[in-house]
């Protein structure tokens, strides 16, 4: 498959090199604003214009690597063109955003995919599969995290106008693991609890709790403003299940794997779960979606119920 790339900024290198690690894709164009952060790329084809990219000839599909605001006008009309979207987390800034690509991509018949890598990883294959086997009972609660200290500066992380913010860039991980382990609901309400925003208003820290269809809650935190933790717990009738910290794993995954716990009245249980690259399983995954050998595993309905569970927060954050 035939990649090409939009935005050659911090994220989009580091995939670069995730992507290498995959023999069915090869990345043969980037187009950005910068020609000299392109040439590190070092791919046949660098254009200074996304469009030019869209419409060469040279690609098969697009990894949408653009900051936050920029996702949905460059997700659609590379769609428009007919290719195929690996778009990064946050597909949108808002719901109707994503429901607009959505759409767009249906209507076009061409495959559109969220970037949830975390979703590839054998842990929360794991997770799932003990809940669905009622190893704790009814679900009536997760419990999730993903904080980190850092001044995001220039960075348009900091910025309210291009889908900055922690909610965004952070609160999408327990939103969209726990929405993907209670398939079929929908988050219904939400409360936040706290939120701290930056010069311009950016949040740099937000608590939440938001009710699911199924009467599941979801409290979460996401911050730039705390030590740097990442966790993930489910607590049900007859038991918990947690997440060997981190969660959301860093990159390159400890050599000795994760470890997902039951803790129940007969005392604790551990399975162990080997290292593991879920970007690298993501990217493979896009490939065969591509190819039409299934449909994405991050479904239109997981994408936009994320989105939406992530607009009732910051509704609710409005009351602050």
């Amino acid at each position: 498959m035939r990649l090409g790339i939009l935005g050659a900024g911090g994220f989009a290198r580091f995939m670069r090199e995730e992507i290498r690690r995959v023999p069915d894709i090869d990345v043969v164009a980037v187009a950005s604003r910068s020609n000299e952060r392109a040439n590190e790329f070092d791919v046949p084809h660098i254009f200074d214009d996304y469009e030019k990219m869209l419409t060469s000839g040279e690609i098969d599909a697009v990894y949408n690597a653009l900051s936050n605001d920029l996702h949905f006008p460059w997700t659609m009309a590379a769609v428009a063109h007919g290719l195929p979207v690996l778009c990064e987390k946050p597909m949108g800034v808002r719901a109707e955003e994503v429901a607009l690509m959505l759409d767009g991509a249906q209507a076009a018949g061409v495959p559109v995919m969220e970037g949830y890598w975390q979703l590839f990883h054998p842990k929360f294959a794991l997770v799932r599969s003990l809940i669905d086997s009622d190893a704790i009972g009814q679900v009536l609660h997760i419990n999730a995290g993903f904080t980190h200290m850092w001044d995001f500066g220039g960075n348009f992380r900091s910025t309210t106008e291009r889908g900055g913010g922690m909610l965004l860039d952070l609160g999408c991980y327990p939103m969209s693991t726990a929405l993907w382990l209670r398939e079929g609901a929908h988050p219904i309400s939400a409360t936040c609890l706290s939120w701290n925003g930056s010069v311009d208003n950016a949040d740099m820290h937000v608590e939440a709790s938001v009710t699911l269809s199924d009467d599941t809650t979801l409290t979460f935190t996401a911050s730039a403003q705390r030590d740097p933790r990442r966790w993930f717990e489910v607590v049900g009738t007859e038991g918990t299940l947690k997440v060997s910290e981190p969660a959301f794993s860093h990159h390159p995954e400890a050599g000795d794997g994760t470890h997902v716990v039951l803790d129940d009245d007969d005392g604790e249980q551990q399975w162990h779960v080997p290292a593991s690259d879920p970007r690298q399983l993501m990217l493979q995954h896009f490939v065969e979606v591509v190819a039409g050998s299934h449909g994405p595993a991050i479904s239109a309905h997981l994408s936009l119920m994320t989105a939406h569970g992530l607009d009732l927060v910051r509704n609710s954050a409005q009351s602050l």
